[in-house]
C-alpha cells in the first residue's frame, strides 16, 4: 500500500473513531416500541457494559417501551466471541460465548418467534 494510501486509510479510521465516541444512541432508543433484545459483552474494550446497561433501560422506559431484555454476557467480547481480557490485540478465538446464543433461543422461544 502506498503512503497516500495508509494516510487515507488513517484518516477515516480516525474519523470513524470520533464519530463513534460521539455518538450517544440514547435519543434514538427513545423512539423504539418493538420488543427488544439487547446484548452487551462484559469485556467489550469499546463499550462499558456496566454503564450502558442501565443507560439502555432508561432511554428505553422513557420510550414506554416494557418489552426489553439486556443480557451482559461477563466471558464475551465487542463481537460477542469468547475473550480473555477483551482487548483488541488478543488473539481471536473463534467461539461464541455460549450464553449469547443461548439467550437469543430463550428470547425468540419466549417471544413466539422460534420454537
Amino acid at each position: 500500500m502506498s503512503a497516500p494510501a495508509r494516510a487515507c486509510e488513517v484518516e477515516r479510521w480516525w474519523t470513524w473513531l470520533g464519530r463513534n465516541l460521539e455518538y450517544h444512541s440514547c435519543d434514538a432508543l427513545q423512539s423504539v416500541k418493538v420488543p427488544v433484545f439487547w446484548v452487551l459483552a462484559g469485556k467489550d474494550w469499546n463499550l462499558d457494559s456496566q454503564a450502558g446497561a442501565p443507560r439502555i433501560r432508561e432511554a428505553m422506559q422513557l420510550a414506554g417501551n416494557t418489552d426489553l431484555t439486556v443480557r451482559v454476557i461477563p466471558d464475551a467480547g465487542h463481537t460477542g466471541l469468547m475473550v480473555k481480557t477483551g482487548l483488541p490485540n488478543e488473539p481471536i478465538r473463534w467461539q461464541y460465548a455460549p450464553a449469547y446464543w443461548e439467550g437469543v433461543d430463550t428470547w425468540l422461544t419466549a417471544h413466539g418467534i422460534a420454537r
